[in-house]
């Protein structure tokens, strides 16, 4: 997919069926940042946690605020240090 891999140029942030490790590296490295996952994403229907979406242009806390209305978790942004926070499903 070109967008996934040449997006960068035209400052596209792009996930295609990405798991939680894919999305932090791909952040850690975009914002230079650390990022620390708490909790598992878990998974949905027996399959493991993916996310597939775009940003053009955002900044971190609009990113993962995108991710987290759809992928149920909450984020700190402090300094260069994010912190992800699944929580537990009963």
């Amino acid at each position: 997919d070109p967008l996934e891999v040449a997006g960068w140029k035209d400052g596209i942030l792009y996930f295609k069926a990405a798991d939680i490790d894919e999305i932090v590296n791909k952040l850690e490295t975009w914002y230079d940042v650390s990022i620390d996952v708490t909790g598992e994403p878990g998974r949905v229907d027996g399959l493991n946690w993916t996310y597939t979406g775009k940003f053009e242009n955002q900044t971190l806390e609009n990113v993962l605020r995108g991710i987290s209305y759809v992928k149920d978790f909450s984020f700190e942004i402090k300094d260069k240090k994010v912190k992800i926070m699944f929580n537990k499903k009963n």
